[in-house]
């Protein structure tokens, strides 16, 4: 089975045991019963991801003292509901709290149980489950992970992601979200201190059950090499990352990286974990003696991620925690992006993670001066400038997204519609950012608006000069106009300038202003004779 599915079944927290157990061919029954083999009368267990509280339940008919932790209210609900019906509830503590910001005593713990929950974190949230379990274990406790993984055999391994990708289309509908299968899981113990008792698999390879022993020394925090990412990393991804850059994200993996020989009171600077925005800063880092902490924004650039809130406090406060920065820095002090601004405040990184946050300039290419004055930014490190030169670098993809887009309907509408205009639009997305500071008004869509109708206007002239009909005449222009204006409201996403919220208000006008385009487009084809 995917565990992927068990997203649609946490709708039904009263199904979601059956359901586990019909999916999941029978094996997680037995993973079950491996699990509570370990738990012994008098031992007190964390169960995080407790889900209907089966396995808490168990734990406390054993005569265990469980403390049960899940993100959904619904889940508790019925977790709550059952061990009162099994009478244990004197036995079992619920908190409503996810695997990252879970409140509990340290050091007093036999277990630490993540059953089908770790998948449901993303990277950096697994790093700081797994880091948090060694603080809430006794010396010698266990952490318990039964959860997803990749088959390591290839049969196996395709089998896996055929059934995985049908069903991830399915789960993303119903749920809008996904689970991620725990990767390198042996590698994850070693790393945050767990010697490993057994590792087991199940499902065809797909699931497995490990067991760790809490160290009685922790390892020292790895820390990066820029130098030692993946070859997909180099010239050939940045070119794939630049010709996707309109719709394609490309993540890198997130950490604390360091460049030269930094010291304990070496800079901290900190960036995205986009491809492009890496590769960027790290070619300015390069011949400084610092680190670099690559923070988990699901692959988006720093401006767009503070926008969207994928570059917050508390994302830097995972980050921080994941690598263990504490134990290898001794300065506290963050220097952000300033571009990041959007989406952090000093006093929130402050209260979550204790360092102190400051912002340094807006270019990476700065970044040597910056640290040559001391840390202090010099005015044109604080100006945003949206040049021809920078329009023109985003130019290509963008111009071939937009071309992209409008190539599809050309195989579905052949006979209302003209090849001509993808490679019309080609054109528009390169002549738009190139005049976008000589069109009036400091509204997207009104620049577009303007474009268009001055390209309609040519379009007009040269139409009528070689006797084309009316129709002819008015389909081009309603074309011309509605193209102008979608690429214009696209190419807000790639500028510099644009505001989230008054980009969103631009939205109300735009969407009906094309559809009456795209209606009056139809209806002229079919209704003029």
């Amino acid at each position: 089975m995917s565990y992927i599915f068990m997203k649609i079944l946490e709708r039904r927290p009263a199904s979601y045991d059956s359901g586990i157990a019909k999916y999941g061919a029978g094996d997680f029954a037995e993973v079950r019963g491996r699990m509570l083999s370990f738990v012994k009368a008098g031992n007190r267990v964390l169960d995080v991801g407790c889900g209907p509280g089966t396995f808490a339940i168990e734990c406390a008919k054993k005569g265990a003292v469980v403390e049960a932790v899940d993100v959904n209210p619904a889940m508790l609900y019925a977790a709550d509901l059952a061990a009162k019906k099994a009478g244990v509830e004197d036995r079992i503590t619920f908190q409503h709290a996810s695997a990252t910001e879970l409140e509990a005593e340290r050091g007093v713990f036999d277990i630490v149980v993540f059953s089908l929950s770790m998948s449901e974190l993303r990277e950096v949230e697994q790093w700081v489950a797994m880091h948090s379990a060694i603080e809430f274990l006794k010396p010698g406790g266990k952490l318990i992970v039964a959860d997803e993984v990749v088959p390591a055999q290839t049969a196996q391994k395709v089998w896996y992601h055929l059934r995985r990708l049908l069903l991830l289309l399915v789960t993303y509908v119903v749920t809008r979200t996904v689970t991620r299968p725990v990767r390198d899981m042996e590698e994850r113990f070693r790393a945050c201190g767990f010697d490993i008792e057994r590792a087991d698999t199940y499902e065809r390879g797909s699931l497995q059950l490990m067991v760790g022993n809490r160290m009685e020394r922790r390892p020292e925090p790895p820390v990066l090499s820029p130098n030692t990412l993946p070859g997909w990393t180099g010239i050939p991804g940045r070119i794939y990352s630049y010709l996707t850059l309109t719709f394609k994200d490309v993540p890198i993996r997130t950490g604390l990286y360091e460049f030269g020989h930094p010291g304990k009171d070496s800079p901290v600077f900190v960036t995205a974990n986009y491809l492009l925005t890496f590769a960027a800063v790290s070619k300015h880092l390069r011949g400084l003696d610092c680190y670099l902490l690559v923070i988990d924004t699901r692959g988006i650039n720093v401006w767009c991620a503070a926008g969207k809130g994928n570059f917050s406090a508390e994302d830097i406060r995972d980050s921080l925690r994941a690598t263990r920065a504490d134990d290898i820095i001794e300065t506290r002090r963050l220097i952000l992006p300033k571009l990041s601004a959007s989406g952090v405040r000093y006093r929130d990184v402050k209260r979550l993670t204790g360092w102190e946050a400051v912002f340094g300039p807006i270019y990476a290419r700065d970044i040597p001066e910056y640290v040559g004055n001391g840390f202090v930014r010099s005015e044109h490190m604080e100006r945003v400038r949206f040049d021809l030169a920078d329009r023109m670098w985003v130019s290509p993809p963008f111009a071939l997204f937009v071309a992209f887009l409008l190539l599809v309907p050309l195989l579905i509408f052949r006979h209302l519609y003209s090849p001509l205009i993808p490679a019309l639009a080609l054109a528009v997305g390169f002549v738009f950012p190139a005049a976008f500071p000589l069109l009036p008004t400091n509204r997207f869509f009104k620049k577009g608006l303007v474009l268009g109708l001055i390209g309609a206007a040519c379009a007009t002239v040269f139409l009528l000069a070689a006797g084309a009909p009316a129709k002819e005449i008015i389909q081009w222009a309603l074309i011309i106009v509605g193209m102008t204006v979608f690429v214009a409201m696209d190419f807000s996403g790639m500028s510099a300038v644009s505001n989230y919220s008054r980009i969103k208000e631009e939205y109300y006008v735009v969407v009906p202003l094309l559809g009456i385009i795209i209606v009056s487009y139809v209806a002229i084809s079919f209704l003029w004779r």
